[in-house]
């Protein structure tokens, strides 16, 4: 039997963040704090971090 494949949260981020370039939210390139991130998303900057 095959493991059920869970989403890596960090994969979750990049995808949202795409969504914000796609939708004119973020520029392409332009910086953003990862404080930004992690209270934008409600994770913690070591929870979304490949590992």
């Amino acid at each position: 039997m095959t493991k059920i494949l869970q989403r890596n949260l960090y994969r979750e981020v990049a995808d949202r963040i795409g969504d914000l370039i796609e939708h004119g939210e973020l520029a392409p390139g332009e910086r953003i704090s990862e404080k930004q991130l992690c209270d934008r998303f409600g994770v913690s900057r070591t929870r979304y971090a490949k590992h």
